[in-house]
């Protein structure tokens, strides 16, 4: 059931990777080959380090919409930062707010962005600074979609078309960061101050029209209040795929060479099987999740400690190929039997064999509960089918166990062997 439930997950933000986290912690993530986890790319970052003191940062691609007290207070500054020198400052004006703005394009569902804000003063009505998603066009005074302020009933706050919520008081010159991330195709969001998650879930709507991050010394900033910014960037999210397979390089059993797409021994029955096996695992993770590698007899049930899971690796962290050697008794009933490779992210190789955590034998999900169509499966691809009730990640050798038919000399009769000879 758990890993049905993460094969659904979709990628979010903060909150997807905790759950992901949360779970291969304590459970284990037993059936499912390939998982997503959010990775963050930028689309635009900037310290405005690189701009002179004194300029508006327009080589940078900002653009002033309105300037506020002047457009000579919307400038880059030294004489605060968060680092490491410089910052940008902006000063509104009752009635009359600064607000610059830097445009994007992305198809991503999933965008955020991050900005050091402080604030001078406490504001006398509505906010001082703001930060935050809007498109300039999509409204008389631009629509803003996603942001948080600096309000003046000294709270820091996120708002949207929809809902505001307060998240936390702040405290004039001291840095906060603000962190912000929307699903764009949920029209939701969350926010994080200096990295605490203040608030999930809030709602927004047609998000999709965004195209611009802006930055606002707010009506209330008054002429008076300025606000600061610094380490600005925007971002997508996006899925990066962790994958555990196996892959058949070579295989070589009684003096014959099998072929990795359809690996077939047939042998005699109680005969020995021996050779070597070469195969890939392929194990895209994170660097932390424990992959452990055995290789198992069909005919041949039991664990770790009886020897009948034989254990290949009890962990690997990255991709890694194998050559194991294989001396094994046929099954003495003609049949068709197989030799299988498999992982799993489990925490043990008795998991990987039981397809439990903890191992649990004999309950109708070992690896020797397959059906003949599952192992073919795990031949040919790599795995059992959806609804199989063992599917960890494998690979397997058919050996076929019959009786061949005995070879008698053929000796003619003294009879058969008489030459007439007429004279």
């Amino acid at each position: 059931m758990i890993s049905s439930m993460l094969k659904q997950l979709k990628p979010k933000p903060l909150s997807f990777v905790l759950l992901l986290a949360l779970l291969v912690s304590i459970l284990v993530v037993p059936l499912p080959v390939s998982l997503t986890q959010a990775q963050e790319a930028d689309i635009f970052r900037d310290d405005f380090e690189s701009y002179a003191v004194g300029t508006f940062p327009s080589a940078g691609g900002w653009m002033l919409v309105w300037d506020g007290k002047g457009t000579q207070y919307q400038i880059i500054i030294n004489s605060t930062s968060h680092s490491p020198t410089k910052s940008f400052q902006l000063l509104g004006s009752y009635g009359w707010s600064a607000v610059a703005q830097k445009r994007f394009s992305t198809d991503a569902s999933i965008i955020g962005f991050e900005a050091y804000v402080m604030v001078e003063d406490y504001p006398a009505t509505m906010n001082s600074a703001s930060v935050g998603f809007w498109n300039r066009n999509k409204a008389e005074w631009g629509k803003y979609y996603a942001i948080v302020e600096f309000a003046s009933d000294r709270y820091i706050r996120a708002s949207s078309p929809i809902e505001v919520r307060n998240l936390q008081p702040y405290v004039p010159g001291k840095w906060y960061k603000i962190r912000l991330v929307l699903d764009r195709s949920t029209n939701t969001f969350s926010v994080w101050i200096n990295d605490e998650l203040k608030a999930s879930g809030m709602k927004t709507e047609n998000a999709y029209e965004i195209d611009a991050l802006e930055l606002s010394s707010g009506w209330g900033s008054s002429g008076r209040i300025k606000c600061y910014y610094d380490d600005v960037r925007v971002f997508a999210i996006q899925p990066q795929e962790y994958h555990l397979g196996v892959r058949l390089d070579s295989a070589a059993l009684n003096g014959q060479s099998l072929s990795p797409s359809n690996p077939e021994v047939k042998v005699s029955p109680g005969a020995s099987i021996k050779g070597s096996v070469t195969f890939t695992v392929e194990n895209v993770q994170p660097g932390s999740w424990i992959t452990p590698v055995i290789w198992v007899a069909s005919w041949e049930r039991g664990t770790v400690a009886d020897g009948k899971v034989r254990v290949v690796a009890d962990t690997i962290w990255t991709t890694k190929r194998f050559t194991v050697t294989i001396d094994v008794t046929a099954p003495t009933a003609p049949g068709t039997y197989y030799i299988g490779f498999f992982t799993g992210w489990m925490y043990n190789p008795d998991e990987v064999a039981s397809n439990d955590h903890p191992p649990r034998y004999g309950d109708g999900d070992d690896v020797w509960d397959m059906r003949q169509s599952d192992w073919e499966s795990v031949l040919a691809n790599g795995q059992a089918p959806e609804g199989a009730i063992y599917r960890m990640p494998g690979r397997a050798i058919r050996i076929i166990v019959e009786k061949l038919e005995e070879w008698i000399p053929y000796v003619p009769t003294p009879e058969q062997t008489t030459i007439k000879i007429s004279t």
